[in-house]
């Protein structure tokens, strides 16, 4: 099944068919994700979910949110979360639907596979340098806030890994061009990146952790 799907994504879709505006996603039809809600799906479930939690805990005077910093106090989450990453991810499938990219099993697993690769990566060193906040109270302790959060970082790190593969497959056919809506979604991944070093820079992320 793998194998009949890694060869799927091979397949060349006729010119015609994007120019007429239909579903391009290579052998056999499958439709492709709207990128709004993709874009939507990234507010709630990267932001909305956890905006909302953190402003329950806090009505409540939890002392998740008492002794560390919450989603709503990083720049990170606002911003990266809330408008940096949906765009990032609209204009990835706004890309992969104009190529004709089609969902295959091939690629999802190696695109889920470096997402938990990334994930666990970038937990490991939170624990490593006791960068502790409200998913993760103590060094390498996370509870199910953390989990969460994991849960929401490997889907976009294995969204974006899946985006990734399909350029570099089509870098390998010698087709070695790059859209605007690549070069913007690359900026908004280094903006993130820019936004995460700013929120645990050592003295402001000293003085949020109480």
């Amino acid at each position: 099944m793998i194998a009949a799907g890694w060869r799927r994504c091979h397949k060349v879709v006729p010119a015609r068919h994007i120019a007429r505006g239909q579903d391009t996603a290579a052998g056999g039809g499958e439709r492709s994700i709207a990128p709004l809600a993709i874009a939507l799906a990234t507010v709630f479930a990267g932001l909305g979910v956890q905006a909302a939690l953190h402003a329950w805990l806090a009505r409540r005077g939890s002392p998740l949110v008492a002794q560390h910093r919450a989603t709503l106090t990083f720049v990170s989450a606002l911003v990266g979360d809330g408008l940096v990453l949906p765009g990032v991810n609209a204009a990835l499938a706004v890309q992969l639907r104009r190529w004709g990219v089609a969902l295959c099993p091939a690629r999802v697993l190696r695109a889920l596979a470096a997402g938990a690769a990334i994930t666990a990566a970038v937990h490991v060193t939170q624990g490593c340098l006791r960068l502790v906040n409200w998913s993760m109270p103590r060094p390498f302790v996370w509870n199910w806030i953390g989990w969460y959060h994991a849960l929401f970082m490997c889907s976009e790190c294995a969204y974006l890994a899946y985006g990734s593969l399909a350029v570099a497959e089509r870098w390998r056919a010698g087709r070695r061009d790059l859209p605007r809506l690549l070069g913007a979604a690359l900026g908004g991944v280094l903006g993130f990146a820019v936004l995460v070093a700013y929120d645990y820079r050592p003295s402001d992320y000293r003085r949020g952790t109480r």
